[in-house]
């Protein structure tokens, strides 16, 4: 299953649309559980079996360092 972006989620738990257009296939539609301004890591905090929890943010690998820096 194709995970929600945190945009996805906040439009649905907040009902910003009139009809649900994400996986929870209206069950938690404006359940209004998560303030609308909220940051990532409250969605990332609810039951592993509800349809809006966001998996946890992958970190990026640094950038690669200068050439003149590896030769070094």
């Amino acid at each position: 299953m194709r995970a929600l972006s945190l945009r996805q989620a906040a439009r649905c738990e907040n009902a910003t649309h009139t009809r649900c257009r994400c996986r929870c296939k209206g069950a938690y539609h404006g359940a209004n559980r998560v303030a609308p301004d909220s940051d990532r890591k409250v969605f990332e905090q609810l039951p592993d079996e509800d349809p809006h929890k966001l998996p946890p943010e992958k970190r990026r690998r640094p950038l690669a360092l200068p050439q003149e820096e590896l030769a070094l």
